[in-house]
């Protein structure tokens, strides 16, 4: 099963030149174009080295991708639409940047007066960070090579090594193997890497230190540690289903209880709310409504009867849920980090974008990356954008209620 991914990359050398390139220009287009009609320039799309999701490519991955990119199109933020086509990938060759094999691209834009302000904003260095959308068929653990089994949570091999922690000193990472395809490349505001964006000519790489990466998996992990207090960690998360199993709560069975929305807290419904208009404007969705779940000792602590609550069983590691029985209502548990009430609601929200468009398979993997993908995009909004996706989504809750 091949999985969609979205990574970001920085760098290095080979200069684009409109000049010396239009003939390879040329092969995408319909007119044979000038070199002062066209702006080229390059970009490092991925490389061999660990990254924020503790993942890297193997150095043929990257070379199979270089015959995958040429003619793959340039847009901005992952949408997908052919409004949004903004330039086009004609080379792509995998380069040694000191230590380090990188995947360099060269973009060429049409100079029109639609593109010269986005040509500005490139040579000013304001639109420089790139993400790359491919499809990858499978990801082996760096510790022993087993493949690794991916959840919405991380990913683990056979012995148990799991995606960003340690053994005997040695951070597991996932090397991504096999690429069956290419989709585009985006101008993103914050990419996977640090040091990701359109380059100028050569550029020295720079391997990421040890003391790097520890700062990555201190942040990557932060999350874990608060919620751990929540979760079984020893045991595997499990595929969800398409509803919510209620009718068999002997009392052995019962794990989580519906709870009212009046004992959640004020930041968790906003941090709520700001999830939802992101993804209700991104996935093209209904207004969607939200229900709040929790274990039924957690229940107890917040003053409730579960005697009184509808109850029901469930894999213990569950954040959230979409079911099909009401397409357009998440259930989300609590409580979380206010970050990780977010990420559920990406999460779930991109299973409702499945039902809507009638896909049987609710693919986990693609949930989960797209729950990666929108959250650093999410961070990286503005305050004032972040204030209007949550006053759009609270009139559409107070209006529901008239």
């Amino acid at each position: 099963m091949s999985e969609e991914i979205r990574k970001s990359f920085s760098g290095g050398p080979i200069k684009a030149d409109a000049a010396a390139d239009i003939d390879l220009i040329n092969r995408y287009t319909l007119k044979e174009l000038k070199p002062e009609e066209v702006f080229a320039f390059s970009v490092n799309l991925c490389d061999d080295q660990p990254d924020r999701d503790f993942e890297r490519f193997d150095v043929r991955s990257l070379r199979k991708l270089a015959t995958m990119f040429p003619g793959k199109p340039l847009i901005q933020d992952h949408e997908w639409s052919a409004k949004n086509q903004q330039g086009r990938i004609y080379r792509a060759q995998v380069v040694q940047d000191w230590n380090v094999n990188r995947l360099r691209a060269s973009v060429y834009m049409v100079r029109t007066p639609g593109t010269e302000e986005t040509i500005k904003q490139i040579e000013g260095g304001v639109l420089k960070e790139v993400s790359v959308g491919f499809d990858i068929k499978k990801m082996t653990c760096s510790i022993c090579g087993k493949p690794m089994i991916r959840s919405w949570r991380s990913a683990k091999c056979e012995n148990e090594h799991e995606k960003g922690k340690e053994y005997s000193g040695q951070t597991c990472l996932g090397i991504m193997e096999d690429p069956s395809d290419a989709f585009e490349v985006s101008f993103v505001a914050v990419p996977s890497q640090p040091e990701a964006g359109v380059t100028k000519g050569r550029k020295a790489g720079k391997k990421i230190s040890p003391e790097e990466l520890q700062r990555r998996k201190e942040i990557f992990m932060e999350n874990e540690a608060v919620l751990s207090k929540f979760q079984s960690e020893d045991k595997k998360p499990k595929v969800y289903k398409d509803f919510i199993p209620e009718d068999d709560c002997s009392p052995g069975n019962i794990q989580f209880a519906m709870i009212p929305e009046d004992v959640i807290d004020f930041d968790t419904k906003k941090a709520t709310l700001y999830a939802l208009g992101f993804c209700r404007k991104e996935l093209h969705l209904q207004p969607v409504s939200v229900r709040w779940f929790a274990q039924v000792s957690t229940a107890k602590h917040l003053g409730l009867d579960p005697a009184k609550l509808k109850k029901f069983r469930y894999n213990p590691d569950c954040y959230g849920l979409a079911s099909r029985k009401n397409p357009n209502q998440i259930l989300v548990r609590y409580p979380q980090m206010d970050s990780k009430t977010m990420e559920t609601v990406f999460h779930e929200c991109w299973h409702i974008m499945q039902m809507k468009d009638d896909i049987n398979t609710m693919e986990e993997d693609n949930a989960y990356w797209y729950m990666v993908d929108a959250r650093k995009r999410f961070e990286a909004l503005s305050a004032e954008d972040r204030e209007e996706f949550y006053r759009g989504e609270l009139f559409l809750k107070d209006y529901s209620k008239k």
